[in-house]
């Protein structure tokens, strides 16, 4: 219960454009985070982008809060494999990148490529530099 008010709390915070505020709860909910898999990922994934956003060096940010997502989807995801490959996206895994996570994800629910088109819309705004193929993604 307590990551998922962290989570919620950070969340709200990103959202309002208070990204440090955003990063210290996302630093709580990850602390607590840790023995729950699908909470981690959310968690990581949404601190990645608002310690960038906070002006951390992605690589910097994906030392901080990707190094404790497991490398391969072996750990079992029952909600939120779709953090989960945000969070293997920023980290530069191959087979993740922003182009192949919006085709992999253009024929699912509403919901999951909204999630996807947003995190990938930030890899290609804070890594890329493509501000206009962050907003071609947002208008999709």
């Amino acid at each position: 219960l307590a990551s998922n008010v962290f989570y919620h709390q950070a969340l709200a915070r990103h959202l309002r454009g208070e990204w440090s505020a955003a990063r210290r709860a996302h630093d709580d909910a990850m602390r607590v985070a840790r023995a729950n898999p699908d909470q981690l990922v959310a968690t990581a994934a949404w601190a990645w982008v608002s310690a960038v956003l906070d002006g951390d060096a992605p690589s910097a940010a994906t030392r901080r809060y990707l190094a404790g997502v497991p490398a391969t989807s072996f750990t079992p995801m029952y909600e939120n494999g779709v953090y989960y490959d945000l969070c293997r996206c920023h980290a530069g895994t191959r087979g993740f990148s922003a182009r192949e996570l919006l085709l992999r994800y253009d024929e699912t629910d509403a919901v999951s490529f909204a999630t996807v088109g947003y995190g990938v819309a930030m890899q290609q705004l804070l890594v890329d530099g493509d501000a206009r193929a962050a907003a071609r993604t947002l208008d999709r």
